[in-house]
């Protein structure tokens, strides 16, 4: 998260996504990994670390399907749902 995200969630405002530190697609879509299996582990506690942090995380890079969901036969779901023997 950037640092002007950071300030904003001081202030309260939202920040604006399109600016969004994480520009790089490859970590981008490491992270979304990393967010998704933690919600299949954990279930809706993982929004805390999403909306906390960056609400946008929850939108998979791939099918671009919102709130960890995922079209049929998605190969990044189905990647980290083999990787975690889900």
């Amino acid at each position: 998260m950037s640092d002007s995200c950071l300030n904003l969630r001081e202030t309260g405002d939202k920040p604006n996504c399109n600016d969004c530190a994480i520009e790089n697609k490859a970590l981008r879509a490491t992270c979304y990994d990393l967010l998704y299996a933690h919600y299949l582990l954990f279930g809706d506690q993982s929004y805390s670390l999403t909306q906390k942090g960056c609400p946008n995380m929850t939108c998979c890079p791939e099918c671009c399907i919102d709130d960890f969901c995922h079209i049929e036969g998605c190969e990044r779901a189905e990647r980290v749902e083999k990787w975690l023997n889900y």
